[in-house]
């Protein structure tokens, strides 16, 4: 006859291997994205924010006006694909940018419209 606690033990074992099974993101092997957090210029005028469920905030401060806003993104091994939804950097419509990028660990340098302008993880 199997005790209580052996029994919550291999219920939570096999919860956990369905969940693993599912995909639902707790598996230790699932690769995160190196992009995921908050990027700021060292003048603090460009700050991007890269959550794990794809949304993200890219503000620009120039000349006491912030310009960009909420966003979503994919990316590529080199290319970060921003959506500004209604309009917040465009007036209006919906917005795509497409920005090459390279990745160094702390050390992220987005270039577009041949302009780089390199970002340090703020942690």
């Amino acid at each position: 006859m199997r005790t209580l606690s052996a029994a919550v033990r291999e219920l939570a074992i096999l919860t956990l291997t369905a969940c693993l099974l599912a995909g639902c993101g707790m598996s230790p092997l699932a690769p995160q994205n190196p992009l995921v957090g908050r990027w700021s210029s060292q003048n603090g005028s460009y700050v991007v924010e890269f959550l794990g469920t794809g949304n993200c905030t890219a503000t620009l401060r120039m000349d006491g006006r912030s310009m960009g806003g909420p966003c979503t993104y994919t990316s590529t091994k080199d290319t970060i694909t921003i959506t500004y939804a209604g309009g917040a950097a465009t007036g209006g419509q919906n917005a795509n940018v497409v920005w090459q990028y390279s990745l160094t660990g702390d050390n992220l340098t987005i270039s577009y419209g041949g302009v780089s302008i390199p970002l340090k993880r703020v942690h």
